[in-house]
């Protein structure tokens, strides 16, 4: 038998290979459109500038070391030297949402699961973007039908920042899809919790959880508190109107 710790590190060492620093290649294996690009997080643009920094690429030399310098502080050196994979990750699964062709699709999930590992085992579970790294493994897991490992990743990044809330409202989506709306309604509960009541996301997707268990009281208390602050989605209150219930 193939021992497993070999075989994640072969795994993660072909990740490495795919996203060199300066110096070891010219850019990074891919090349974003101006859609994708704007779509980023600002700490991804910054670092693909970074590493394609010197070369003849549209977005070389697009930030100045002061930026570069800025992310590096706030993200946490030990995370930084190693974000880009991650970078790569979400670049690699935005691609994958819109591809039809099945062999295509998984390789590019592949790829995707690949580089976060890579960040994932080599971040600081107290940088501020190590939420948003789990929360990437888990969404690569969920698109390989591997729900446990996805909740167990979550659960992990939970226990490293029990005060953000981003990994809670993900979690209860990967129990919303298991069906398991119970689980879904208290990892949202403790997200709102985490948030202190101040996300609006939270709480509306909180209303359509307790819609869904049958609690229309519930939701129509979300749901006034959602929409009393002008949030945008109007699917709960039309769900609400459906079943004769107003916010008036």
């Amino acid at each position: 038998m193939v021992n497993k710790a070999a075989a994640i590190g072969r795994s993660v060492l072909a990740a490495g290979l795919l996203l060199l620093p300066p110096g070891a290649q010219a850019a990074w294996d891919f090349s974003p459109t101006a859609t994708e690009w704007a779509s980023w997080p600002e700490y991804c643009r910054v670092q693909y500038s970074w590493v394609n920094s010197g070369f003849a690429y549209e977005y070389a030399d697009k930030y100045s070391l002061v930026h570069y310098e800025r992310w590096r502080s706030t993200v946490g050196d030990k995370t930084y030297t190693h974000l880009h994979h991650y970078c790569g990750a979400i670049h690699y699964l935005t691609r994958a949402r819109f591809e039809t062709a099945k062999a295509q699709r998984e390789y590019l999930v592949n790829w995707a699961l690949e580089n976060a590992l890579y960040t994932y085992v080599r971040a600081d579970p107290q940088s501020t973007v190590y939420p948003e790294i789990a929360i990437t493994v888990a969404r690569a897991r969920m698109e390989k039908g591997d729900a446990d490992a996805a909740v167990e990743v979550l659960n992990r990044a939970i226990a490293a920042q029990p005060k953000r809330y981003e990994a809670y409202g993900f979690l209860a989506s990967v129990y919303r899809r298991l069906g398991k709306l119970t689980f879904a309604r208290d990892a949202l509960v403790a997200a709102d919790a985490a948030a202190r009541g101040n996300s609006a996301e939270v709480q509306y997707n909180l209303g359509l959880i307790e819609l869904e268990l049958g609690n229309v009281d519930a939701a129509v208390g979300y749901a006034r508190k959602v929409y009393s602050r002008d949030y945008p989605l109007q699917g709960l209150r039309l769900k609400l109107q459906k079943q004769g219930r107003t916010l008036n």
